[in-house]
């Protein structure tokens, strides 16, 4: 039911992009239409609005933040409800996507604080839960939320839900993928004409899901395999010690981010997990390390691929005389707002002999490893350096 598989009439649940009078209106689009058309016109983007991205899953941010910046727009990231209301307090916001089930302050209590305060009144918060019952969405709806945008996220509907809020449309239009041919076209399929095939990912599918982002995508599956590695062996953990909240939160953030990765059955398995563990049900240690064993699978094949299949540094120690301090400024820039796509300028000056080959490769594991302010010291070391 979390996946939103199933017809509107079949799971008897509301999916919604806005409030109505009380209520949520109700849409039909199925979540397996996620066709995107090419359109040329870039009025069609947003103008640089500031979302403020509420989500405590690093999968779930990157690839959420990847669709609003190919939308045109601004995203900041708050990792939970209270981080979410400082943030709010602090600068100015033109539209809330409120991730619901976070550890600190959820969803509900931010919302419900915020709308505590008459300045931010006409700020739309939308939620964005898998939990899509009637019920769910009215107690959103009393919190003081807005709209609603499903969990797995699709991308035109939360590109439609956006505008309607940001725009104030009357009425809902039909969804459309808000991008230009060029940007649809940025990502290159890893393999020409031949669809990479991993087990228990819908390829395809998620790379649609970011937008033809291919080059976001396997960056971010890859980080999502070496990390849930770990989160699963702390399921285990918290399993053996009895901390169940720990452990339904894992199991919760895992559910959410296969699904966002078009992992259907690992998602199947955690939200199992997680059904258990809240309806104090045992939950046999087996069908965890089953879970661990499955990503270790995944985290080869990928580490695999990467070295045969994704573009590779020219390995060289050959380092250009001509080295200058814009040669790493752009970088810097990247490192300092977290984005990952500072792994590709970090690729571009090693193939221009900007970086040698130990520096870009330590570059890279931190870059990866989400480990921005480290590498960004490094960076500043190389600029002290072309100065």
């Amino acid at each position: 039911m979390n996946l939103l598989t199933r017809s509107f009439e079949a799971c008897e649940c509301v999916c919604a992009t806005e409030f109505d009078h009380g209520v949520f209106s109700a849409v039909g689009a199925a979540r397996g239409n996620e066709s995107y058309k090419k359109v040329d016109n870039t009025a069609l983007l947003f103008e640089q609005q500031h979302v403020l991205l509420v989500e405590d899953n690093s999968t779930n941010q990157e690839i959420a933040k990847e669709m609003l910046s190919s939308l045109n727009l601004q995203v900041s990231i708050a990792e939970n409800g209270q981080v979410a209301v400082e943030m709010i307090k602090a600068q100015a916001f033109d539209i809330v996507l409120m991730d619901i089930q976070m550890p600190v302050m959820d969803g509900y209590s931010a919302t419900k604080y915020i709308r505590k305060l008459s300045q931010f009144n006409a700020l739309p918060i939308i939620a964005m839960t898998a939990n899509v019952m009637k019920e769910d969405l009215q107690k959103c709806q009393s919190a003081g939320m807005n709209g609603h945008i499903g969990k797995p996220i699709n991308f035109n509907q939360m590109a439609e839900t956006i505008r309607n809020h940001l725009y104030k449309q009357s009425e809902p239009t039909d969804p459309v993928a808000l991008q230009t041919e060029a940007q649809l076209d940025k990502g290159k399929e890893v393999k020409n004409d031949e669809q990479i095939e991993i087990a228990g990912v819908d390829v395809e599918r998620a790379i649609k899901r970011l937008g033809g982002n291919d080059k976001a995508f396997w960056s971010i599956i890859k980080k999502f395999a070496r990390n849930q590695i770990e989160e699963t062996i702390n399921l285990n953990q918290a399993l053996v010690i009895g901390d169940l909240e720990h452990a339904e939160r894992i199991a919760h953030s895992l559910k959410g981010a296969s699904a966002n990765l078009c992992m259907d059955d690992l998602s199947k398995r955690a939200a199992e997990i997680e059904k258990a563990i809240g309806s104090g049900e045992q939950v046999e240690l087996e069908q965890v390390e089953d879970l661990t064993e499955f990503l270790r699978k995944l985290h080869k094949q990928l580490s695999e691929l990467n070295q045969e299949d994704t573009p590779l540094i020219k390995r060289t120690n050959v380092v250009s005389l001509k080295v200058t301090k814009e040669d790493f400024i752009q970088l810097e820039a990247l490192l300092l707002s977290c984005d990952t796509q500072s792994v590709e300028q970090v690729r571009e000056l090693a193939a221009n002999h900007k970086l040698d080959e130990t520096t870009s490769e330590r570059l890279i594991d931190l870059i990866e490893d989400f480990e921005f302010e480290e590498a960004a010291k490094v960076v500043a070391h190389l600029l002290e350096k072309s100065a």
